[in-house]
């Protein structure tokens, strides 16, 4: 049975509840905080702009859309205090399922602001779109004064984030009046509009994007043959493993400039957060000429056509990551949250899962590696950081793992993630998998191909152009 601890209606548990938490560097807490600080000091990509780490499979579309899910289904509102371990499992209150909470809010009755007006006032089927500075078009999130006025405020984090989101928004409308058009009025539009965007947004986490970031033959297995659960009773719940360790991922696969539209070639990640309600001086609402070129950031031309790919999985995150992110940067954030929370080391779970552990001398390699081999982290690995490794190692076609490492998670990380994203379309009463386990996406929204259904789908259908 899993260890599950209740933040009022939501639970995030362990997917392993019998592994021992990874202990530290010989069992001393300031050691231990010294080696997570060198160690994060080591991930520091000091070649960012080397196309060499760019990812030939992943366009950089994927990073966003990864944080987008990430704030989908969980939701720390209660940062942890430094240097201490937490007596808990874990905190969330975000609904634990691929189900859009974030876009919809409590609805059109329970939150109507999000939601425009008809012209008979009765029924709120559209979401809300805000103007961009000076009020040229529609593509910037709806704020209220600066703040955006959406179900997760979080989205407004980064402008690439913010686009994504209303990437969404757009979809939803879109889906509206192509559903107004068949006949369908009145409370049933946005009934059955949230249903045809969700079971889409669903298809494409479980087939558009998963296949790009896990290992192919895990993901088969998962997906006819789940191992290990995601519900607790009638109740789904977060494994801290995905939450805390293998999601985190997507970090190092953010690029630190990015060619954002034909005005602004060589963007920065900084600037990225500039445009944003949730930073200091934030420059919303967002000029039109700052609008995102979503043919830069997936195949929309064809397949490689994206100027823009993600970075290669492995134990390097982007100088910004490092520098403005406060408490230390993301690194050393996510290593010390592993520590309290208490997650066993990448060995045990690799063990634990069936799964030959990564060899210590893998871990050992690089700069970074040499690091982790002088406080003993090679032996036992912080999660985080074996996932990391691992995908540099083992995430090839071929080869040696200097040789294509890194172009997608190893055998631990993608079992962890691939089993609580399947996990929680399968246990939500609601998804398409529980409804229509047989349903296809290409006979409802027009896409590319049969029976399938894309981000590149999505975006074409909502309207995207280039800028």
């Amino acid at each position: 049975m899993p260890d599950v601890s209740f933040v009022g209606a939501v639970p995030v548990g362990r997917m392993f509840p019998h592994l021992p938490a990874w202990q530290g560097v010989v069992g001393n807490i300031g050691a231990t905080i010294g080696a997570l600080r060198e160690l994060a000091d080591a991930m520091l990509d000091t070649r960012a702009l080397d196309p060499a780490g760019d990812n030939p499979d992943i366009p950089a579309g994927f990073i966003f859309l990864a944080q987008f899910v990430g704030h989908d289904i969980t939701l720390d509102p209660y940062p942890m205090p430094a240097y201490r371990r937490t007596s808990g499992i874990g905190r969330s209150s975000r609904v634990p399922g691929l189900e859009l909470d974030g876009l919809y809010g409590a609805g059109p009755i329970g939150q109507p602001a999000l939601y425009e007006r008809s012209a008979h006032g009765r029924h709120r089927s559209r979401l809300r779109i805000g103007l961009t500075g000076g009020g040229e078009s529609r593509d910037d999130l709806p704020r209220v004064d600066r703040d955006a006025n959406i179900g997760d405020a979080r989205n407004d984090e980064n402008l690439a984030l913010a686009q994504t989101h209303v990437a969404f928004l757009k979809f939803h409308n879109a889906v509206v009046e192509h559903l107004a058009r068949t006949g369908v009025t009145g409370h049933r539009l946005y009934d059955e509009a949230r249903r045809v965007v969700t079971w889409h947004y669903q298809w494409i986490v479980l087939h558009d994007f998963l296949p790009r970031i896990v290992d192919q033959d895990v993901l088969a297995d998962v997906a006819g043959n789940r191992r290990w659960q995601t519900r607790f009773g009638a109740r789904m719940f977060i494994p801290v493993e995905f939450s805390a360790a293998a999601f985190r991922m997507a970090h190092s696969m953010v690029r630190q400039c990015y060619d954002f539209n034909s005005s602004f070639p060589d963007a920065t990640l900084r600037q990225l957060f500039d445009f944003s309600g949730l930073s200091e001086n934030g420059l919303v609402p967002v000029p039109k000429s700052w609008v995102i070129d979503w043919h830069r950031f997936f195949d929309l031309d064809g397949p490689g056509s994206a100027l823009n790919r993600a970075r290669r999985f492995g134990p390097f995150l982007a100088p910004d990551l490092h520098v403005h992110v406060p408490e230390g940067g993301l690194a050393y954030r996510n290593l010390l949250r592993g520590l309290q929370l208490g997650l066993p080391t990448g060995q045990t779970t690799a063990i634990a899962m069936g799964i030959t552990p990564l060899a210590a001398e893998d871990i050992a390699t690089g700069a970074d590696g040499a690091i982790a081999k002088a406080h003993g982290l090679h032996i036992e690995t912080p999660l985080w950081y074996y996932i990391l490794k691992e995908a540099e190692c083992l995430g090839r076609r071929s080869g040696s793992c200097a040789a294509d490492g890194g172009l997608h998670l190893g055998p631990v990380g993608s079992r962890i993630v691939a089993e609580t994203l399947f996990g929680l379309v399968d246990a939500d009463p609601h998804s398409f998998r529980s409804q229509a386990p047989n349903w296809r996406p290409g006979k409802m929204i027009p896409a590319a191909h049969p029976d399938r259904f894309t981000m590149v789908d999505l975006l074409r259908f909502m309207g995207a152009h280039a800028r």
